[in-house]
């Protein structure tokens, strides 16, 4: 049980706050990173299964893309089985925004979700 600095159990309403704050910046860190993905995707895939969105995903030109200090997490993310589901789930919703980006656009709303939409979409915000 999570408890206060003072020694004290965190009141439910507290917990809460905490709880949706920490989902909030978990999402937030994750449409951030997956953000440029689409930009880097290849022709549409008919099926949408593991072998072919990885082999339509541009994964060197991705790599190259991102800044140095970041290559290693990002070398390591990409062969997730969480990464290869946002391949697929970007080529099933291929016209239009995927669930997730659907949830960050519902849960983060504002400056957040726009920024992370004009990655997604090419805009200019």
């Amino acid at each position: 049980d999570i408890s206060a600095s003072d020694g004290g159990a965190w009141d439910p309403a507290s917990r809460a706050e905490f709880d949706f704050a920490a989902q909030r910046s978990f999402l937030a860190f994750m449409a951030e990173i997956l953000a440029e993905v689409r930009t880097f995707m290849g022709r549409h895939c008919p099926v949408a299964s593991f072998c072919s969105v990885t082999s339509s995903f541009q994964h060197d030109s991705f790599l190259a893309a991102v800044d140095a200090k970041d290559q290693p997490f990002y070398t390591m993310f990409v062969q997730t089985h969480a990464f290869l589901v946002y391949l697929q789930s970007l080529h099933l919703y291929s016209g239009g925004p995927t669930p997730f980006e659907e949830a960050v656009r519902r849960c983060l709303g504002g400056e957040e979700a726009s920024r992370a939409r004009a990655a997604w979409f090419d805009l200019d915000v």
